[in-house]
This record gives C-alpha cells, structure tokens and sequence, in this order.
C-alpha cells in the first residue's frame, strides 16, 4: 500500500469532512494541488475511504480520452486489494459493476442508469469543466440523483477558468476551494517533492503586445505570425546555448508548421533525432515517442497542444515556451511538466519566448483575468464585457502596483507616492520576470494587525497599517512587516475610492474625517482582519501590494473552522 504524504491525507480529510457535514448539505469542493504533488494518490485515497469506509461505489471521471486507461492502471496500480473497472467507447470496457470505475465523460454522461448508485463523483482536471455546464456533466448527474444521492468533488492544479475567474463559490460548478497545509508549490520546493524552477529571460521573445484574444485565447494565427523565419532561428540559436547542459528539453509551439521549423533547425544545427508531437500524431507513435524522450534517448522533443495536462515525464530539466498563451490555466500547466523532482536533474529552466512570465506572473501566484480586467494587465471600471474607458492616447486604463487605483492620463506619479515609469503598464517586465515568487511575494498568516497616526511630509495624517505576518505554514516570522497607507482627505477621487472601499470591507462604522478617528475605530475588536494576505513587494521597489485571500474575526472563527 502507498503512504500519503501529510498534505495529501490533509485533502482528503478536508474533503470528506466537508462532504459529510450536515450544515453544508450542497457542498462541492475542489482540491487544489500543485503539478506534480500526487493528485492519483489523493484520488485513490479517496476512492478507497468511500469503498471501505463508508461502503459507497465511486466513478472517477476524465475529460480527455488519452488518460483514462492509465489512470485507471494507475489508482489500480495504488489499490491492489480493489477491482478497478474502466468505462471508455473507445477502448471497448464498459465495466459497470465494479465498486470503483474511471470513465470517460464523452462515453457515460448519457449512461447513469447503467452505472447505478454511485456515492462519490471524482472529477478530476475539474477546471475543464464548463462554467455553465448545460451538457454532459450536467446529464450525467441529474441523472445520478435519480439513481440516489451522489456527493461531487473535484481535483485540479488550476481552479480557474479564463474569463471566468475561479471555478468555486456561489453560483459556480463547485462551492469550496481545499488547499491542504504546506501543499503551496514554494514549500514543496523547499521540501524537495518538488524541482526547483529557474527562469532565463529570452533575449529573442517575441513582442505580443498586439495580439487579439478570441475565446480566451489568442488568435492562432497571429501567433503563428510572431514566430517568422529568424524569429525561429534566432530562439533556437539561444536555446541551443542555453540547454548545453541540459538532457531533456520539451519545447511548446504554437502550430504543426511551427513545431515543424522548429524541429528542422534543431536537427540540423545538432545533428541528433529531433521528435515532435501533435493532435495528428498516431497513438502507438506517440507513445513510442514519449517513451524514448523519458528514457533519455531524445534530447529535444516539440510538442503543439498535446503535452499538458496529464503528460508525467520528471526527467524534463528544461521546458521551452516558443509561444504565447493568454490562458494562466495553460501556463501553469506548461510550466507545470518540469515541476516533479528526479535524481537526474537539480533544476529546471524556465525558457519563455512568448512573454508569458511577464503576463501572468511567477508560477504560484497566479490570478485569474475577470472579464472587465485586460490579459495583458490594465484594469477597467466598465461595468459590462467590452472595455470603453481609455487613457488619453485610447488605450485601456493603467493601474497603481502600490495602491490599484487608476491614475489619471497624464500623471506621472500616484497619490501614494509611486511615480510611474515611461511607458508604464502593470505587470512584471522582462528584465524581473520571475518564474517563482520570492521570499518577499508569499501568502503569510496575520497574526496581528496595527494602526498608527501618521503625517508625510507636505501631506496631512494619515493611518499607516501594519501587518504581523507569518509565513504560511511556518514559523519564521516576517520582519519587515507589509504595510499600507490609508488617507482620508485625498483630493484624487480613485485614491479616495480604494480608501472608501479599503474601510468598507473592515467595518459597518462611517468612513472617517482623519486619520486619528480612524485608528481609533481600527484599534476596536470589531474591526474586521484578514487572517491571511499576499504580499508582494516588487523588485527593487519600497512599497507593498497586498490582496486578501481571507478573513477573520470573532464571529466568524468557529464558521471558518467548520467549513474549511
């Protein structure tokens, strides 16, 4: 039998506590773990406490119709003692009797009779299901419900869907979000379960700053465009010096004809077997293939589409992105195939051509986009699907880093004290893009929180916030502590909006005429905190951007408690 690792039996404990509490009857949760952490060993604990525990039958369900014989083989693999069935049209099984079945959506979301009771519904790469589900999901568990009642949860490294936000919460196709403790993807890098990542900026990335976006990602073929004849040779010159010393390179390409220069370049620039992959590729080739590159025997393998989800090869040191995707959730995934540890490689370098570092920021703090909010980075105040606000050159609305207000056209520096660059845009630029966050850009558990009277200079008092954090999941504390300036007499209306709102979260109390009512108000217990924040100090720079992934006050801790 297998042996969990602490943050695995802390998700399934979360999760069936969650799905067996009475006061959360609709409770759907979704698993969050990282690429690479173990989710088939979750998945079969999970199954297995449902079989032998509770005495239920499970159905695991997959999206894509390449992965259900091998994670069946595989939670089979993990469960010798059970009769894992398999259900896939493609593959001839159609096991129905078995306590345990993995199947495929696209064969059995029109078969809930003949699957029968199931008590627990897997769903795993839930992020792929639709945020307005009126197909096959939706049919095959109003179906199940007919059978008897089902409980659903979902397993997934990336709970969001572009343009949609996260895939949790009210109104969405799962109502809670699990993070087991000390699952973040720095602390399994520290832990060593998972491969350190190291970032390259590419001195040949390609500029995608005009690209157009159509359903959530952009158009095809002008990103089959950015990558002409020298912008691939120059990419594969610079990322032939730089993988000298590296054994195992999967490269990530925009179209078949683009991996197909790509391949070409390669093969003739090292005179080695370059491989390639895509949705046309044969099923026994590509197996061939993929087995060749992960006993070592390819050095270079492309890959259009093909190798994300799913794909386990931990002997990949380097991933090279020669494209640009808008989808965080695919880059994540992307970055995700060098992220499982192997006693081959140290690390594995991060090469990105396509900007998407600078787009979507170091791997574990990724956010997802709102309809309203640019992929490239701007924020807009329109209240419907299409941006109209503009600056004064048309184009869309910039953002203060410091304190997320909107400046006007023409300001060079912030209320707060920021003062922006030439050419400024929110985001990360090339030059301090980095793969993976640093000490200073962390989700930190607040202990405490302290408010204080203070005057800038040539300004009025104003409160200062200070955060006492520590670092989740340890027990270093943070010495520099974050903090944040709130004003309370700001001639600019978005400075003094973001404060309106800033007070509004925290307290029913009326907004205040100056700082010293203010910390007054503050210092009082029923003002409400967060019980944890990110905080990213950017590089180079003294000021702080804080979000609020939770709070937490008195009335409110034992609700916590239960439901997390």
């Amino acid at each position: 039998m297998y042996q969990l690792r602490d943050y695995q039996q802390d998700a399934v404990d979360q999760t069936f506590r969650m799905l067996t509490n009475a006061t959360i009857p609709e409770a759907k949760p979704v698993i969050c773990l990282p690429t690479g952490a173990g989710k088939s060993l979750v998945i079969a604990e999970l199954a297995r406490v449902a079989v032998s525990d509770f005495k239920g039958r499970v159905l695991v369900l997959q999206h894509r119709k390449e992965l259900i014989e091998q994670n069946a083989e595989k939670i089979q693999s993990l469960l010798p003692g059970y009769n894992v069935g398999l259900y896939s049209a493609e593959l001839r099984r159609r096991d129905v009797l078995n306590n345990i079945v993995v199947a495929g959506i696209q064969s059995v979301y029109n078969k809930a009779s003949e699957l029968g009771h199931r008590h627990l519904v897997i769903i795993d790469e839930c992020h792929l299901v639709p945020e307005r589900d009126e197909g096959m999901y939706r049919t095959l568990l109003s179906g199940m419900e007919l059978n008897g009642r089902c409980r659903v949860t979902g397993l997934t490294a990336t709970p969001y869907r572009t343009g949609d936000g996260y895939i949790y919460g009210k109104d969405k196709q799962f109502s809670h979000l699990i993070e087991p403790k000390d699952a973040d993807i720095p602390t399994l890098i520290e832990r060593g379960l998972l491969c350190k990542l190291i970032s390259s900026n590419a001195e040949n990335s390609v500029d995608t700053s005009g690209l157009h976006i159509r359903a959530g990602e952009f158009v095809s073929k002008e990103c089959e465009r950015l990558f002409g004849e020298q912008e691939i040779l120059d990419a594969c010159n610079e990322l032939l010096a730089k993988t000298q010393d590296r054994h195992s390179v999967l490269i990530f390409s925009t179209s078949v004809n683009h991996a197909t220069a790509i391949r070409h370049i390669l093969q003739m620039s090292t005179g080695s077997i370059v491989e390639m992959i895509h949705g046309g590729t044969p099923k026994l080739e590509r197996e061939s293939i993929i087995d060749r590159f992960r006993q070592l025997r390819t050095r270079y393998l492309v890959n259009v589409d093909v190798l994300t989800t799913g794909f386990d090869a931990p002997v990949v040191d380097c991933v090279a992105i020669l494209r640009a995707t808008a989808s965080p959730g695919l880059y994540a995934q992307i970055v995700g195939r060098g992220m499982r540890p192997h006693e081959s490689k140290q690390d594995c370098l991060i090469l990105d051509f396509g900007e998407n570092i600078k787009r979507h920021g170091p791997i574990d703090r990724i956010r997802p986009k709102r309809k309203s909010e640019s992929v490239l980075g701007f924020v807009c105040n329109c209240d419907g699907d299409e941006c109209t606000c503009r600056d004064g050159a048309g184009r869309q609305q910039r953002i203060c880093p410091a304190c997320e207000v909107i400046p006007q056209p023409d300001q060079i520096q912030c209320e707060c004290g920021f003062r922006f660059p030439i050419g400024f845009r929110h985001g990360s630029t090339t030059d301090d893009a980095e793969i993976i966050s640093s000490d200073e850009d962390r989700v930190y558990d607040v202990e405490n929180v302290f408010y204080r009277v203070v005057r800038p200079k040539n300004q009025s008092p104003c409160m200062l916030v200070e955060y006492a954090v520590m670092s989740s999941g340890k027990s270093r504390m943070l010495n520099d502590m974050p903090t944040q300036w709130i004003k309370f007499d700001s001639a600019n209306s978005n400075v003094d909006r973001f404060c309106r709102q800033w007070w509004k979260k925290r307290t029913s109390e009326p907004f205040p005429e100056n700082a010293y009512d203010a910390v007054k108000i503050a210092s009082s217990d029923q003002f409400r905190k967060p019980s944890i924040i990110h905080a990213a100090r950017p590089k180079g720079k003294n000021y702080w951007k804080i979000e609020y992934p939770g709070w937490l006050n008195v009335k409110e801790e034992v609700a916590n408690e239960t439901v997390s």
